[in-house]
Formats: structure tokens, C-alpha cells, sequence
């Protein structure tokens, strides 16, 4: 069985594929097994692709672009990552200014309720309740 799958999103290719092309301005530019490529890409778009991850213990400034690891020769990962790195004091007081901003918009009680299958008449048979409550 084969399926073309289209995404930026490599934690999801790694789950789900087992080979993968890499695609740059509609050119393929790089191809192997997962394993591969996530272990030794070749290509600098695809370096600069898995070099973009953000890290999940820190925040930054902006998410890194797969450009960004293609200026001017190769480009530590890692030290790119650190130079995008939110200072904490400045982390806190973005923080602290959206925290005293206004809400843009107040749930009080919010319900949401799916219909699930449906009688001969067209009115559904039951309900699965996505969210009950929420305020």
C-alpha cells in the first residue's frame, strides 16, 4: 500500500512513513528511509528543515526557517537555537503584558455536543458531549 503524504510536520512523518522525499521549489532535493534522513540528511533544505524544531523547553523569539540554516554555509543548529532564545526577564514581562490585557472573548457555561448516527426521520439517535461546562 502506498500514500502521498504532504507535510512540514516531521514528528508525523517519522510516525507514520517509511520512506520520504524530500521537496524543495516543487524539486526533490533528497530521499531515503526515515531513519536516514533523520539521521544524516545531506541536503542543506533538509538540515535546515530538521534543524527547525522548536525546542519544547524554552521559548524564542520566532520559530526558526529552514533559510535560516542555509546563510552563508552551515550553520550549528544549536547556536542558531540559543540566538532566538527568549531572555526570562523578557519572557515575564510579555507575559506580564498579556496577562493585563482585556480578554478578547468570555465563555461562561459553554457546552458542545455531537450527534451521532441518526433515526429514520433524520434526528440523531445520541450525543457525544466534546465539552460540557466550560467557563
Amino acid at each position: 500500500l502506498s500514500m502521498l503524504f504532504i507535510s512540514h510536520d516531521l514528528g508525523v512523518i517519522a510516525d507514520i512513513a517509511d520512506r520520504v522525499l524530500v521537496m524543495s521549489q516543487g524539486r526533490i532535493v533528497e530521499e531515503g528511509s526515515v531513519e536516514e534522513i533523520f539521521r544524516s540528511a545531506k541536503h542543506p533544505y533538509t538540515q535546515g528543515l530538521l534543524g527547525c524544531r522548536p525546542p519544547v523547553d524554552r521559548r524564542l523569539q520566532r520559530l526558526p526557517l529552514p533559510e535560516d540554516f542555509r546563510k552563508d554555509g552551515p550553520v550549528d543548529p544549536q547556536r542558531l537555537i540559543d540566538g532566538l532564545s527568549m531572555a526570562p526577564e523578557e519572557l515575564r514581562e510579555r507575559q506580564a503584558a498579556l496577562y493585563a490585557q482585556e480578554p478578547l472573548l468570555e465563555v461562561q457555561d459553554l457546552q458542545v455536543w455531537y450527534p451521532v448516527g441518526r433515526d429514520w426521520r433524520g434526528r440523531p439517535k445520541r450525543y457525544v458531549r466534546a465539552v460540557e461546562r466550560l467557563s
